[in-house]
């Protein structure tokens, strides 16, 4: 790779004419953006067309996360007027960065739509919109996806969408990808009105033009199940009368499977959950009695032996945070722990040694407490600085429309 060009002012013997355009080696330009944060990158592409070409390269993305040493998260909410997403980035010294996105969205009424966070994956944020489709029969909703990355506009929906009768089914959308083929699938899951399994269908993103229903049915899957997608496959719990079991979907061989469980996992705790943190399958549980978190990591994938307590959190959180609703999102680099109080849209951190929490606080109004029915979304984010116009126009995502 060529070098590019970096400014830099010379402070000695400096002339009138200003600044000095000296060649500096490519690969010491990019130690120095990988030490930047998002919002400093996407400030630099405006400098001139060789940093923007350096930044814009597919490669530096992938290169960035992983040698950045900052911690990006994407927030936003579930909401009937969902038009904000917000870059939190987090410093190695723990200094927080705020950057509002302003990213564009699919639009909406007011009064008959309302968009939620699908998932987001390899930088693009999966999002689906629910709508009345007669006006006359408020149970016919139509479903959309739309496909954005946060860091640029353009909004993009899928090409087939689906008429719901809301009355009489229930459905979720669960996000994969496949990294043989690079290529996106979405997961639809219905269920009955008596939230018990229904059917299930599959879209390949670039390849199928209308959703599939999935040849193998899912095992005992429930619409309460807290599940999480970790290395290219969904993860849920199977519950039956004497034990708890973990299943999966892989994405990649559109069927479902079993990977190891702990040991010693029962139906003693009221609630758990399933997360990926480091880097790993983790495991939250809540006791029946609520007076401790504890969270399990799985060090070698799919390994029943691999599972070790990591994290025992007890009971030092404050009176107005929900202990259950907790979702944990991130280890931070100076031992931190981050979490998303999701019923009450808040980011709070907790520090192990002085066992202390304290709520970050969003500069924005729409992030202040919301109505318990109202939820929030965060997750941790791989910044991909190319528009998905790249993408497309290598026909790595079929068809798409482009949202007005």
């Amino acid at each position: 790779m060529p070098n590019a060009k970096f400014c830099v002012m010379n402070s000695v013997n400096l002339p009138s004419s200003g600044s000095y355009i000296v060649e500096l080696p490519t690969d010491l330009i990019l130690e120095i953006f990988f030490k930047l944060s998002t919002r400093d990158l996407l400030c630099s592409m405006g400098v001139c067309k060789s940093w923007y070409n350096l930044i814009a390269n597919p490669d530096f993305t992938n290169n960035y996360t992983r040698n950045s040493h900052f911690t990006t998260i994407v927030l936003s909410k579930r909401s009937y007027n969902f038009k904000n997403f917000f870059l939190l980035e987090i410093a190695p010294s723990g200094e927080f960065i705020q950057t509002p996105i302003k990213s564009k969205v699919p639009t909406q009424a007011k009064t008959d739509s309302m968009i939620s966070v699908i998932g987001l994956l390899d930088g693009l944020l999966f999002l689906l919109l629910r709508r009345l489709h007669d006006h006359c029969d408020l149970n016919k909703v139509k479903e959309e996806v739309y496909i954005i990355n946060p860091l640029f506009r353009g909004c993009f929906k899928l090409e087939d969408c689906r008429i719901v009768d809301k009355g009489s089914c229930l459905t979720q959308y669960k996000l994969g990808f496949v990294p043989s083929t690079n290529k996106f699938k979405l997961l639809r899951i219905v269920f009955q009105d008596d939230r018990r399994f229904q059917e299930a269908n599959i879209f390949s993103v670039g390849e199928d033009v209308k959703w599939r229903k999935l040849e193998e049915p899912l095992s005992l899957l429930s619409k309460d199940t807290q599940g999480s997608y970790f290395n290219g496959a969904y993860h849920y719990f199977v519950k039956d009368d004497n034990d708890v079991h973990i299943h999966t979907f892989d994405f990649g061989k559109e069927k479902g499977g079993q990977i190891s469980k702990r040991p010693g996992l029962l139906r003693k705790y009221w609630k758990r959950r399933l997360t990926s943190l480091d880097n790993r399958l983790c495991l939250v549980e809540f006791p029946i009695n609520f007076d401790e978190m504890i969270i399990w990591a799985m060090e070698e994938y799919g390994v029943s032996w691999s599972w070790s307590r990591k994290i025992l959190l007890q009971s030092w959180f404050p009176s107005n945070i929900d202990f259950a609703e907790l979702i944990p999102l991130e280890l931070l680099g100076n031992g931190d722990f981050l979490l998303l109080d999701w019923l009450r849209s808040k980011l709070v951190r907790f520090n192990r040694e002085t066992k202390k929490f304290s709520e970050i606080k969003v500069s924005d109004r729409n992030f202040q407490s919301f109505p318990r029915e109202i939820t929030s979304y965060a997750t941790v984010y791989a910044p991909r600085f190319y528009s998905i116009r790249r993408d497309i126009a290598r026909g790595l995502y079929g068809v798409l429309e482009m949202s007005d």
